[in-house]
Order: structure tokens, then sequence, then C-alpha cells
């Protein structure tokens, strides 16, 4: 009798490892599909950082570009508008 009982309970344990076994399998998968989504959006979010990070310093560069381009517009303006100004106490003083 308590082969018997043994013998079964051998048995009952061998059917919960192979249903335990048949369930990791499916999770284990899924796991598998979890880390390479986690890889992959690592991936685009580190191109992510760097586009931004180029972005970024792309726009410093062209307000740099920009406030120079100001700054000699400013000077070319100045210069004009005595270049008018002489021009016209020149005419002044020609009549």
């Amino acid at each position: 009798m308590q082969n018997r009982e043994m013998k079964d309970e051998l048995e009952e344990k061998q059917r919960v490892v192979q249903e335990l076994e048949e369930e990791r399998k499916p999770m284990q998968h899924q796991l598998q599909l979890a880390l390479a989504r986690a890889d992959s959006e690592a991936l685009a979010r580190s191109i992510a950082e760097e586009t931004v990070a180029d972005l970024e310093k792309e726009k410093t560069m062209k307000e740099l570009e920009l406030k120079e381009i100001c700054g000699k517009h400013r000077v070319e303006q100045l210069a004009k508008d005595q270049a008018i100004v002489a021009v016209r106490v020149d005419v002044f003083y020609l009549k």
C-alpha cells in the first residue's frame, strides 16, 4: 500500500511539474518579447536623445549666427544712416 501511495504521489508531482513547465514556456516567451521591446525602446530613446542634443546644438549655432547677422545689419544700417546725414549736411551747405 505504501508503495502505491508513493507512486501516486510521485505521479502527481510529475504532473504538477509538467503543468508548471507548460506555464513557464509562454511566460518565458513573453519575457523574451518584453526584453526585446525594452531593448528596442531603449535604443529609440537613445537615438531620440542624441537627435535632441544635435538639434539643440544646431539651434544654438543658428541663434549665434542670427545674432551675428543682426549685429552686422545694425552696423551697416548705422553706416548708411551716417552717410545719409553726411550727404544731407553737404547738400545743406552747398545751398
